[in-house]
């Protein structure tokens, strides 16, 4: 299990052991992976992965995990909250071509942090 921290090095949600959905704490599913791209439960295009970095649509990054490479300066990550382990008998997560959205061309990575960074980013 993969948890993303904020700009203030909270766990914010956490990916399944397979990478491909993304859960809050409470095991509801916000965002899932195809490929390097990362997608709304609605299907609408989030922003991608790249290097242990989401970006937001703007390249910024939103998101992190404990190992990422580069980036902008990292807060301290706390791991002081127990590990949800909710989705250990849960099948992944269902992705149709006609679920998803279009998406826009990726955008230059930028180094400043998103201002969508936490639980603003599934909702942008």
């Amino acid at each position: 299990m993969i948890s993303l921290y904020d700009t203030t090095g909270q766990p914010v949600v956490y990916v399944d052991p397979a990478c491909q959905g993304l859960y809050d704490a409470k095991g509801r599913l916000l965002a899932w992976f195809e490929e390097d791209f990362l997608y709304a439960a609605n299907g609408r295009y989030l922003g991608w992965l790249h290097q242990g970095w989401v970006y937001d649509r703007n390249g910024n990054p939103a998101l992190f995990m404990s190992n990422a490479i580069g980036g902008p300066r990292r807060p301290a990550v706390d791991t002081s909250q127990p590990t949800p382990c909710y989705w250990l008998n849960r099948a992944a997560p269902r992705r149709t071509a006609t679920r998803r959205k279009a998406r826009p061309a990726r955008r230059r990575r930028a180094t400043d942090w998103s201002t969508l960074s936490g639980p603003a980013y599934f909702a942008q």
